[in-house]
């Protein structure tokens, strides 16, 4: 572990992790989560990639994982033992602030962490608290375009199945007129994708044409 590394985690262990351990998150390095029998909420901080040992960067991204969506949407739940952030259903990459924060050897540890901790009770723990519910997680989805699918198999686990084609037959128009979906680059990957959300929709018995 280098000495930014060192000081990143230095940053996370005063700004993050007491306010984590406190709302009942387990810690394992630089990753937390905590679970009940229907919802997982996983907070991971990620280093920028281009780190150096005299500079770096990180940012905290948020998830939370409904395993009965995951049934519904991959017919089996792709979250590691360890949770990761990138398997959530729900990532608030795309409703929260995305910050990152800068180290050096001469940054002020401690007010890196203040900065960091308030950021987690002014937007991030909001977020997480708002959006452990269902139904408002599925609320949340349905406002992030690439959410949309998602979005419909968790309106089939709520029971609301005219919801589900409702937000499929949005996902597909979606991809249907977007221009960068439909990018020559892009085309074959989104007539894949159109292919299986159908496939997808026809099984789980939503009239969607």
């Amino acid at each position: 572990m280098n000495a930014i590394t060192k000081r990143i985690a230095s940053v996370v262990e005063l700004g993050l992790s007491p306010p984590l351990q406190v709302e009942g998150f387990h810690k394992r390095g630089l990753h937390f989560h905590r679970s009940d029998d229907s919802v997982l909420q996983v907070v991971t901080v990620q280093s920028s990639q281009w780190n150096v040992a005299g500079s770096g960067r990180f940012r905290i991204n948020l998830g939370i994982h409904f395993p009965a969506v995951a049934l519904v949407l991959h017919g089996v739940d792709p979250m590691p033992k360890i949770p990761k952030e990138q398997y959530c259903i729900l990532r608030g990459a795309f409703s929260v602030p995305d910050l990152w924060w800068t180290v050096d050897p001469n940054t002020d540890v401690r007010a890196v962490a203040d900065k960091l901790s308030a950021y987690w009770r002014d937007n991030a723990s909001p977020w997480m608290e708002k959006n452990k519910s269902l139904a408002e997680a599925a609320r949340t989805l349905e406002r992030q375009l690439p959410g949309l699918w998602a979005a419909a198999a968790a309106r089939l686990v709520l029971g609301e199945r005219d919801e589900a084609v409702r937000l499929v037959k949005a996902c597909i128009v979606n991809l249907e007129s977007s221009r960068e979906a439909n990018h020559p680059a892009n085309a074959g990957l989104t007539t894949k994708r159109l292919r299986e959300i159908r496939e997808w929709a026809s099984m789980h018995q939503l009239v969607i044409s």
